[in-house]
C-alpha cells in the first residue's frame, strides 16, 4: 500500500519559515504578553474587549491586534479607575468571603462584599492568635494530666511509678522540672538520702558484731537514731562530744536489741519431759489470752483439745512436732511472763527449757533439712520476737514464709475437699505471717518477705473460732461475693458499727440498718455485724498492717530513693488520710480516742491505738528528716507540707505514750501489752523526740510544751522494763547517752 509519510502532510514546525507560511495569522507564543499566563487573565481580557479599539484590521482571536512592528501588544489602561480593586490581596478575610472562597475587600469593620450584600461581616482570630490559644489549651490538658497522675502516685506499683517518674521528669516544662526535682534534691549537703537508702555503708562481714547486727534500714530506729548521732557529732561547734563518743560513731553502737549469741540450746533437759498440770494450764492461759489474739499461728479449739488429752492420758504419745509446738508455746509464754511474781509462775521451769526441748525434738534436726512444719517455725519465730530478737526473728520469718509459699497458703483456697474451718483457719495464719512480717521489716528497716502482688488470700472473717460453724459465718466464708461485701462493710463504715451490732438479734435474723448495695446478694442483708473480739480486733490490726505495707514499699524501699520530694509527700499525705479513714472505720466500742473503761476491751483498744500512732509515726517520720535537711541549707527553706506532717508525727508521739501509765508497772504491762512491741513504741517516741529537739536548736526556739516530759516518762519505762529484758536494758542505755548530747534546756 502507497501513502504519504507524515512528513507529507505536516510542515516542519521547527522551521519558521514555513510556521508562517502555513498559518500568516498566528502570533508568535513570545510575542504574547506573559499577563495572558496568569490567573487574572480574564480581567485583562474583559479590560480589551470593553474598550474600543480603533482599528480596522481584521479581528484576531480574543481581539487582538496583527502583530506590529516591535512585536508588543499595546494594554489600554480602563477609561474611568475605581475606588478599589478586586486584584489586590488581603492578609486576612473575614468569615462570611473565607466560608464562601470569594474575594475580600479586608475593609473593617465591613467589607465591600458584605456591605453590598448585607452580611454579617466579622473577622476572626488571625492564625497565630489561633496557634497560641490552642497551645494553652493543651498545656491546660497537660496540667490536668499530671495532676492525675499525682493523685493516683501513691496507689502505683514500684515499677509503674518509675515509668511516671521517668515521663513527669521528660516533660519540657521549667515548672514540672522544678515540681519534680532531679535526684541531686534528694540528698543534703553531706550526700544523704532523706528517706530511702540505695546503698550500703557499712561492710557486714567485717566482724562479728556487724554480723550479728545486720543491715539496718533507713526506717529503722537503729538506723534514725545512727543518722541523727552523726549529725549531732558532725555540728561539734553546738554540740561538743567528748573524744570517746565520737570515737565509737558505729551502727554497731546505736543496736539497743539482744544479740543472737544470747540464745543457748541446754542439752541436759529430757526431751519428753512435761511440766505440771498447774504450770502448764497458766503457760497455755497465758498465751491464748496474750499472744494468740495477735498471732493466731494455729487453730485454738482444735489444739486445747489435744492438750487436754495430752495431759489426761498419760499412755497418749503424741508426735515429735507436735510436741514440738507445745513447748515453743511453753516457751513464748514463759518469756512474756519473766520477772513477774503472779499465781502459776512457770517455777524452775524457764524459757531455755522449754525452747532447748523444742529444739532437740524436731528444730534443730529436721526442720531444716526436711520439709517444715508451718505451724512450729512460726511459733518458733515468735519466741524469738518476744525475746526482742529482731534480727533472728526476721530471718526464721522468711524460713516460715518460704514454707507458707510452697503450702500456698497466699492464694484463695477453692478446693472441695478442705473444709471450710480449716480454710478460714489457713488464712488467719497467712494473714499472721503477714502482719510479722511487717512488724519485723519496720523493726529492722530490711524488706518484706511477702509482695503483695503474690497473695489473693482474702482478710480473715472477724468471727471467733467458736462462731465459724453457726449458718451465717459460714455462708460468709463459701460465698466470696458475702465475704467480699461483709468486708467491704466493715471497712467502709463510719464508726458506727458498735451501735449497729448491739440492736441485732443474736440469730441475725435483722438486717443492718446500712442500706445496701442492689448487686449484693440477700444473704448480705442477713449477716449480722460481728460484736467486738479477738477476731475483729485481728482484722482491723491486718488491715492496718496492709496500710504500713504500702508506706513501705512506696516511701522506705530503696527505689524511693530516685522519686522526688513532691512525689514522696504526696504518698505521705495520702497514707496518713488511709490511716485517719481507717481510724474512722472502727467500730464505736473501739474508739479509743474516746475514754471508756471497757475492762474486756481494753486489751484490745490499747493494742489498736499502739497500731495506729505507731503507723502515723512511720508515715510521717520522713517530714522530721526532710525538715532538719532543710534547715541545714536555709532556715527558711521549709515548706508548709513538711511542717505540718512534722507537728502530726509530734502529736501522734504524745498521744501514743499516753497509753502507758504515768508511772511505770510491769503488772500492767504483762496484762494490758506485748512487752516486745512496747519496747519498738518507746524508741520510735525517743526517736521523734530527739530529732524534734534538734530541729528547735537549729531553730533557735525551744521545743513542743510536751516534749521534755515524753521524753522523761519513755526514759522511766524503759529503766523498769529492763529489769526484766536486756534489750530494754540496752535501750535505756542508749537514750542515757543520748540525752547528754541535746542541750539540757531543750529536753
Amino acid at each position: 500500500m502507497t501513502g504519504f509519510s507524515d512528513s507529507q502532510w505536516l510542515p516542519n514546525l521547527e522551521d519558521s519559515s514555513s510556521s508562517s507560511a502555513l498559518f500568516p495569522d498566528v502570533v508568535d507564543q513570545a510575542e504574547f504578553p506573559q499577563t495572558l499566563g496568569s490567573s487574572d487573565s480574564f480581567f485583562f481580557f474583559d479590560s480589551l474587549l470593553d474598550n474600543n479599539i480603533e482599528d480596522s484590521s481584521p479581528t484576531l482571536p480574543f481581539g487582538i491586534k496583527e502583530n506590529s512592528q516591535n512585536g508588543k501588544v499595546p494594554i489600554p489602561r480602563t477609561s474611568t479607575p475605581t475606588e478599589w480593586s478586586d486584584r489586590c490581596r488581603v492578609s486576612q478575610a473575614c468569615k462570611p468571603c473565607h466560608g464562601l472562597k470569594t474575594k475580600c475587600s479586608g475593609h473593617r469593620p465591613t467589607c465591600r462584599r458584605c456591605e453590598e450584600m448585607q452580611l454579617d461581616c466579622n473577622y476572626g482570630d488571625r492564625k497565630r492568635e489561633r496557634t497560641a490559644r490552642r497551645i494553652e489549651d493543651l498545656n491546660a490538658h497537660i496540667d490536668k494530666l499530671e495532676t492525675t497522675l499525682r493523685d493516683l502516685y501513691p496507689s502505683l506499683g514500684t515499677q509503674s511509678a518509675s515509668q511516671v517518674d521517668q515521663a513527669l521528669r521528660r516533660t519540657p516544662n521549667h515548672e514540672v522540672l522544678q515540681t519534680f526535682p532531679d535526684l541531686a534534691e534528694l540528698h543534703d549537703e553531706h550526700g544523704d538520702r532523706l528517706v530511702a537508702l540505695d546503698h550500703a555503708d557499712e561492710d557486714f562481714n567485717r566482724d562479728r558484731k556487724l554480723q550479728e547486727l545486720g543491715f539496718m534500714g533507713e526506717h529503722s530506729e537503729v538506723a534514725w537514731l545512727y543518722r541523727l548521732k552523726s549529725t549531732l557529732a558532725q555540728d561539734v561547734t553546738t554540740f561538743p562530744i567528748p573524744e570517746e563518743e565520737s570515737s565509737g560513731l558505729a551502727i554497731t553502737s546505736m543496736n539497743y536489741y539482744s544479740t543472737d549469741g544470747d540464745v543457748e540450746i541446754r542439752h541436759d533437759v529430757g526431751i519428753l519431759e512435761r511440766p505440771d498440770k498447774s504450770v502448764a494450764d497458766k503457760l497455755i492461759h497465758t498465751y491464748f489470752q496474750a499472744i494468740h489474739p495477735s498471732f493466731p499461728l494455729l487453730g485454738k479449739t482444735t489444739f486445747l483439745a489435744q492438750y487436754q488429752v495430752f495431759y489426761a492420758d498419760p499412755a497418749v504419745r503424741p508426735g515429735r512436732q507436735w510436741l514440738a509446738v507445745l513447748n515453743l508455746i511453753f516457751a513464748t509464754a514463759a518469756v512474756h511472763l519473766s520477772g513477774l511474781q503472779v499465781e502459776g509462775d512457770p517455777g524452775n521451769y524457764s524459757h531455755l527449757d522449754y525452747f532447748s526441748r523444742a529444739w532437740r525434738l524436731s528444730i534443730g534436726k529436721t526442720s531444716l533439712q526436711e520439709d517444715p512444719n508451718l505451724q512450729q517455725v512460726q511459733i518458733e519465730l515468735t519466741t524469738r520476737l518476744t525475746k526482742n530478737l529482731g534480727s533472728r526473728s526476721w530471718r526464721f520469718c522468711g524460713l516460715a514464709i518460704r514454707s507458707a509459699l510452697a503450702m500456698a497458703l497466699n492464694l484463695r483456697l477453692d478446693s472441695q475437699r478442705v473444709a471450710p474451718l480449716s480454710k478460714e483457719v489457713r488464712y488467719r495464719l497467712w494473714w499472721t505471717l503477714y502482719t510479722l512480717d511487717t512488724s519485723l521489716s519496720a523493726i529492722t528497716g530490711r524488706p518484706p518477705g511477702i509482695g503483695g502482688t503474690y497473695s489473693t488470700t482474702p482478710l480473715p472473717i472477724p468471727f471467733e473460732e467458736g462462731n465459724l460453724n453457726s449458718s451465717h459465718v459460714l455462708k460468709c466464708i463459701e460465698d466470696r461475693t458475702a465475704r467480699k461485701s461483709l468486708i467491704k462493710r466493715l471497712l467502709r463504715s463510719k464508726g458506727d458499727g458498735g451501735t449497729t451490732h448491739q440492736s441485732m438479734d443474736r440469730d441475725g435474723s435483722r438486717s443492718t440498718k446500712r442500706p445496701l448495695d442492689e448487686t449484693n446478694p440477700p444473704i448480705v442483708a442477713e449477716a449480722p455485724p460481728p460484736p467486738p473480739s479477738d477476731s475483729l480486733c485481728f482484722f482491723y490490726t491486718t488491715s492496718l498492717s496492709i496500710i504500713m505495707r504500702e508506706a513501705l514499699d512506696s516511701i522506705y524501699a530503696p527505689c524511693a530513693a530516685y522519686k522526688s520530694w513532691a512525689n514522696i509527700d504526696t504518698m505521705i499525705s495520702t497514707l496518713n488520710k488511709k490511716a485517719d479513714t481507717w481510724l474512722d472505720s472502727l467500730p464505736r466500742p473501739y474508739h479509743f480516742q474516746t475514754p471508756s473503761e471497757l475492762g474486756p476491751l481494753k486489751r484490745q483498744r490499747l493494742k489498736l491505738a499502739f497500731q495506729f500512732y505507731s503507723t502515723k509515726i512511720f508515715i510521717t517520720r520522713p517530714c522530721l528528716r526532710r525538715f532538719m535537711a532543710s534547715l541545714s541549707k536555709a532556715p527558711d527553706d521549709t515548706d508548709a507540707s513538711s511542717g505540718s506532717m512534722r507537728l502530726i508525727c509530734i502529736e501522734a508521739t504524745c498521744h501514743l505514750l499516753d497509753l502507758l501509765p504515768d508511772e511505770p508497772d510491769l503488772a500492767w504491762l504483762h496484762v494490758h501489752c506485748a512487752r516486745w512491741s512496747v519496747l519498738h513504741h518507746l524508741m520510735q517516741a525517743i526517736t521523734v523526740v530527739l530529732t524534734d529537739s534538734f530541729i528547735c536548736t537549729k531553730m533557735g526556739t525551744t521545743s513542743t510544751r510536751l516534749v521534755p516530759p515524753i521524753f522523761q516518762k519513755a526514759r522511766a519505762w524503759l529503766k523498769e522494763m529492763s529489769r526484766v529484758d536486756l534489750s530494754a536494758h540496752n535501750a535505756w542505755t542508749l537514750s542515757s547517752d543520748l540525752r547528754h548530747i541535746i542541750p539540757w534546756h531543750i529536753i
